[in-house]
């Protein structure tokens, strides 16, 4: 009798965890469908905010910063593509398409004097100048950020304080990170006696170094100096 008890309670135990298993899904469920009401009610409130103030998104940097967050914070992001309702209805999409190919554009223009590495403030100027509009370091970066389909062609990285936008394939190391961050210090122009007092590398180290640099254009040579060659690097000085 004690064994038959004992199973009749083992039984019990099971369907209770059961029925719990099945409550616990059941309020699950209604919360989920709750918070998608809420998201749903939120987009339709965004999209009839952004129709009514369009072309304050398009004309206005920080207004359309603004709406970029608020965007995001719900998961709608009117970057992803020029099509759909963003691209159709407003040209949300249209904009940062449109800026996303002229900072490819000016990338690609100035990769033979720049070696494929252009301040971030330098390329907002540039595509101010095309489109005759104020243009935000928050835009080019959004823009940028939407790049990375097109592979590692185009990042965003820092060298020392300064924001640059990288348009070339290959990975800098961090040899290369740490002579750009110098020439930047250095008002754009390196030794090699410099960086050996600097970061105490080898010679065979530094001209390794700088040799990647050159044959990217990243760096350029002037061995007019008589007393040793100096080293430039175009995108941190002014002609």
């Amino acid at each position: 009798m004690r064994k038959a008890v004992g199973i009749q309670g083992l039984n019990r135990q099971a369907q209770n965890k059961q029925q719990f298993k099945k409550q616990g899904e059941q309020i699950v469920a209604t919360q989920l469908q709750t918070i998608e009401q809420q998201m749903q009610v939120f987009k339709s409130k965004l999209e009839e905010f952004a129709i009514k103030y369009r072309d304050k998104i398009n004309g206005n940097a920080e207004f359309r910063r603004q709406f970029q967050i608020m965007c995001t914070s719900i998961g709608v992001d009117p970057l992803a593509s020029k099509k759909g309702f963003w691209g159709e209805l407003l040209g949300v999409g249209d904009f940062y398409y449109e800026l996303a190919v002229q900072i490819v554009e000016i990338c690609l223009k100035t990769r033979n004097t720049n070696g494929g590495i252009i301040d971030i403030d330098q390329l907002c100027n540039h595509v101010q100048t095309i489109r005759h509009t104020i243009i935000t370091i928050d835009d080019i970066e959004r823009s940028v950020n939407h790049l990375k389909v097109l592979g590692n062609c185009f990042k965003i990285t820092k060298i020392g304080t300064q924001k640059v936008v990288q348009s070339i394939p290959d990975e800098l190391n961090d040899d290369h990170t740490l002579v750009l961050s110098f020439g930047q210090e250095n008002l754009g122009q390196i030794r090699i006696s410099q960086l050996q007092s600097k970061f105490n590398w080898s010679e065979q180290r530094i001209k390794t170094a700088i040799d990647y640099l050159l044959q990217k254009t990243i760096l350029w040579i002037d061995t007019q100096n008589e007393t040793e060659v100096i080293y430039w690097f175009p995108n941190f000085f002014s002609f």
